[in-house]
């Protein structure tokens, strides 16, 4: 009985620190409608009720791939503001901040090469100044233009207090910070902010999707996405499915265009 007693004290205490720091998991989901447009000229009663089956599926394979595509995925990306990660520091957690979240926002200015995956420490000093600090190794610079990795830094040291109103202006980061309603704020909270590449943020969203049909023999598929900030996941799906139907109805004009042309 002794083994049981000294498992229970040894276990319940790093369930409730696994359930208490942890951070938690989310699932999003959506649903659309993919009508398959026929493209070999075989209209809808055919005489083999199996090819029509086929063809029809064959068809919503093609239109989920389209739905998970990179190009996709990148397109709404980049109608979105995700280039920059928003978090908070509290004892032994961290959250990511997001939307209305945020103690700041970040305005990048796009025409530098900035530097990604690092940590940037935002601190109010006081009502007028801020504080901008981050170090790191191996640190590589990111062209929003190119949407590529530009140079690569041995070592990244930044320190430095700054009034509200002034930009940083640096050699591979310059951003302007404006303060958003801070009450409410733990006043041992630390607040960071990262700048990540378009292109794995892309990747990495293209990853997590998980897009199905409900049915086999239905053309309504589920889009599922699992994340640490809900709010965040809800846009990129909305977004995503807006960027779907935008080019699914820019194609359909061009098809009405090219046939009037004929």
């Amino acid at each position: 009985w002794h083994y049981f007693v000294i498992t229970l004290l040894i276990v319940l205490p790093l369930a409730y620190a696994y359930t208490e720091f942890a951070n938690k998991v989310y699932q999003v989901q959506a649903s659309i409608l993919l009508n398959g447009q026929v493209k070999n000229g075989i209209n809808s009663e055919k005489f083999l009720k199996g090819m029509e089956l086929m063809t029809s599926h064959t068809e919503l394979e093609d239109e989920v791939g389209i739905l998970k595509s990179y190009n996709l995925c990148e397109t709404t990306v980049r109608k979105l503001d995700f280039g920059v990660s928003y978090f908070e520091k509290h004892n032994l957690t961290t959250t990511e901040q997001y939307d209305n979240d945020r103690s700041f926002k970040i305005e990048l200015d796009s025409s530098v090469n900035q530097i990604i995956n690092v940590p940037i420490f935002i601190e109010r000093t006081s009502d007028s100044t801020y504080s901008v600090q981050a170090s790191g190794k191996e640190v590589n610079t990111y062209s929003f233009y190119t949407n590529q990795v530009e140079d690569h830094l041995s070592r990244v040291n930044i320190g430095v207090e700054l009034p509200n109103s002034k930009s940083y202006l640096g050699d591979n980061l310059n951003f302007k910070v404006k303060f958003i309603n801070s009450s409410g704020i733990k006043s041992d909270a630390k607040f960071y902010f990262i700048i990540h590449d378009l292109r794995s943020v892309a990747e990495s969203y293209q990853e997590a999707l998980d897009i199905k049909p409900i049915s086999r023999e239905s053309n309504i598929v589920e889009i599922n996405l699992k994340g640490n900030t809900p709010k965040k996941e809800i846009r990129f799906l909305n977004k995503l499915l807006e960027v779907y139907l935008s080019n699914e109805l820019q194609k359909k004009n061009l098809l009405g265009f090219k046939t009037i042309k004929f």
